[in-house]
């Protein structure tokens, strides 16, 4: 090992012993402040978590509700075609175009029992008298001339999320869904929706429908409130305040105002101990009913849930900090190991390198002239056959690289080599490239004779021919013959 080395690896070494000092020093002095941040990183992140759950609930809630009103819409649309095909089969039939608001009070009933057909109305535009009539539930039968004409109704009747249409005589029927009742039916269904939410999972949820956007007195209503059913249909304020001052109402309007939903917090008062509670909530503004669906949860249980992970975490560090002082001892040891080892595989891998530059032609990747002479020596030992030592050269080669530039010239260098390289690889002799277009060959008499090189040669970016001319030595063993003296 010599001296470079030996300073080289003792600075590494050194690195080593100060990075297990540095990593037991902080595995000792770092776990008491690193556990004492623990905790509030713990309740932080555990309000974020919460924070989501409540807005992923509401986001269901939305998705549950879209779903019911798609629903409401489907099914009211195949109770429309049939009813549209019923009423068309009765006029058939009969053939009486005045028959038909008999036939439609007699099956409007039928509709409306069904459990989404009292969504639907049917209105009747005659176009001989101008007349338009609407049928609704209870046999009740309204006159809308005086709103609306032909064209008009029909543009308000495909407007309708439900409408299908028959032309019967100078008449055409409507089947078209009350939007009104439609909204009705979502409301009941998100009502049930709450409160299963509310008895299944102990969540604090409720609806303000939003009256007025700019705030003040009676700006919204208490619409669904399972924690206090008694205040459904209460009026809400803007300058009402939680328990510690703040207008929160005040700020969820104008958070779901501007951004649509909003995250707060908001005290309120245990009406049992009198103690108050500070509250996450989430709430978030539904667009097409003017609904603030809202959830809460008390940060009290959030913050206690995260002081129990705490205990566990603190647990888990002072645990984990013994274990890496023992591995650091370990580390220092593999790490000094891996420095060696690499070390030695980085030398290795520059001397190949060096050796593989020495000892191959960078333009050809045939042997240069040193190794050429001590691949031949022993191919010729090895090799009692006879033998050549065989020089290839380009005729005129600096007329060439004079005509074509340099560039073409290491070109037609490079084809040559590889296709000696080729040969050499394939019949196992030896191949090298000395200077310039000087090429040597260390081959059996047989292989030669049997390969027929090549005299003349076509490129296609060169517009003459080339030519290569052969110079052959035949080995004589019994003559002790320098190789470089066969090679001149």
């Amino acid at each position: 090992m010599n001296k470079t080395y030996k300073t080289y690896l003792y600075i590494l070494l050194s690195i080593q012993f100060i990075v297990l000092i540095i990593m037991l020093f902080i595995a000792y002095f770092g776990a008491g402040s690193f556990s004492s941040q623990t905790t509030k990183v713990l309740q932080n992140e555990a309000v974020n978590i919460v924070e989501d759950e409540m807005e992923t609930r509401i986001n269901l809630v939305f998705l549950h509700l879209e779903k019911e009103k798609q629903k409401i819409i489907d099914e009211a649309t195949k109770i429309a075609r049939v009813t549209v095909n019923r009423l068309n089969a009765n006029f058939i039939l009969s053939g009486r175009e005045d028959k038909m608001p008999e036939n439609i009070q007699s099956w409007l009933p039928l509709v409306h029992n069904m459990a989404y057909g009292r969504v639907l109305e049917l209105v009747v535009y005659n176009k001989t008298d101008e007349s338009i009539l609407r049928f609704m539930g209870n046999n009740k039968v309204h006159d809308l001339s005086s709103m609306y004409d032909g064209e008009s109704l029909a543009e308000a009747m495909l407007e309708a999320d439900v409408c299908e249409r028959l032309i019967f005589g100078q008449s055409t029927l409507y089947v078209c869904n009350n939007p009104i009742v439609t909204d009705e039916m979502v409301k009941e269904y998100v009502y049930d929706l709450i409160y299963d939410i509310i008895q299944e999972e102990n969540a604090l949820l409720w609806v303000n429908e939003i009256l007025n956007f700019d705030g003040g007195d009676d700006y919204a209503r208490r619409l669904i409130y399972p924690l206090e059913p008694e205040q459904e249909g209460q009026y809400l304020s803007t300058s009402i305040q939680d328990s510690k001052g703040n207008f929160f109402y005040a700020k969820e309007l104008n958070g779901v105002k501007e951004n649509n939903d909003i995250f707060q917090t908001y005290f309120s008062t245990d009406s049992k101990t009198g103690e108050v509670i500070e509250n996450a909530m989430y709430a978030r503004l539904y667009k097409p009913y003017n609904w603030i669906f809202v959830i809460s949860k008390p940060l009290s249980e959030i913050k206690a849930y995260a002081n129990e992970l705490s205990v566990h975490n603190n647990e888990f560090i002072r645990s984990l900090m013994l274990k890496i002082m023992k591995v650091t001892g370990l580390v220092f040891v593999l790490g000094c190991t891996i420095i060696i080892i690499a070390h030695k595989r980085n030398k290795s891998s520059i001397e190949t390198k060096i050796k593989t530059e020495i000892m191959l032609d960078e333009l050809s990747g045939l042997y240069t002239r040193k190794y050429f002479y001590e691949k031949a020596i022993d191919f010729i030992k090895k090799n009692k056959n006879p033998n050549y030592i065989v020089r290839v050269n380009i005729c005129n080669f600096k007329i060439i690289n004079a005509l074509y530039g340099v560039e073409n010239g290491d070109k037609l260098l490079y084809f040559i080599g590889e296709i000696i390289k080729e040969n050499a690889e394939k019949y196992g002799f030896v191949a090298a490239r000395f200077t310039a277009d000087h090429f040597y060959l260390c081959i059996p008499k047989t292989v030669f004779d049997k390969i027929h090189f090549r005299r003349q040669i076509n490129l296609p970016w060169l517009d003459i021919d080339v030519y290569l001319v052969y110079g052959v030595y035949p080995v004589d063993e019994t003559k002790d013959i320098p190789i470089n003296i066969m090679c001149d």
